[in-house]
């Protein structure tokens, strides 16, 4: 069964998650991040750019 949502939802639910999390704020040198990723904990993780 295929589900989808509407085009509108999609922008909204977008501008929530814009509306909690400030990207530019995010560390690019975050040691618990580094540690799994050594780890190869990366279940979840859809694309990791270098």
């Amino acid at each position: 069964m295929k589900k989808s949502i509407s085009r509108e939802k999609a922008e909204q639910m977008l501008e929530y998650v814009k509306s909690i999390i400030d990207i530019d704020s995010i560390p690019l040198d975050d040691e618990a991040t580094y540690k799994l990723l050594q780890q190869a904990d990366t279940d979840g993780i859809f694309l990791l750019y270098s």
